[in-house]
């Protein structure tokens, strides 16, 4: 059966590519590549933080510098239930490719520009586990612009 040779393949890259080190009091899913402690990309709102997700790179965004001189990219992620953009900082973002398995951990969301968007935490980690081989949607996109977000951010007029 494909499915089952692929989910076996799936489950042996990701422990080869250390995922399968010692995991504290969570639990490793090999036929999902997955955390009991992970989160969905639809399950994401606006101030959560502590997120740890499970992804694969779709698309890499041009790079923009701040200021400061930093280089900012942003990549478009998904997983099963959706994508989301991520905003990527300096030299992470120039090792990050399109296909990449990718798993945050310590990540929060924001709205930047009336968008959600996924940052890496302070403290918080992206690691490569793998490539190509992950189960996704792009739909719904997490990501789209929703004036629903901005008025969220505005102070709520009190009577």
């Amino acid at each position: 059966d494909l499915a089952k040779i692929l989910d076996g393949a799936t489950r042996m890259m990701c422990l080869q590519s250390g995922t399968g080190r010692e995991l504290g009091d969570r639990r490793w899913s090999p036929c999902e590549g997955r955390m009991s402690s992970d989160t969905y990309v639809k399950d994401i709102k606006a101030g959560l933080k502590n997120l740890n997700l499970l992804f694969i790179v779709l698309e890499i965004g041009r790079v923009t510098k701040t200021k400061d001189g930093h280089q900012v990219r942003t990549c478009k992620v998904a997983d099963k239930t959706g994508s989301i953009n991520i905003s990527v900082w300096d030299d992470v973002g120039e090792l990050i490719q399109a296909g990449d398995i990718i798993r945050l951990t310590r990540g929060y969301a924001s709205i930047w520009k009336g968008c959600l968007t996924l940052y890496t935490g302070r403290g918080g980690d992206l690691q490569k586990v793998g490539e190509f081989c992950m189960q996704y949607s792009e739909v719904p996109n997490f990501s789209d612009p929703n004036p629903d977000y901005m008025s969220q951010l505005l102070p709520q007029n009190k009577p």
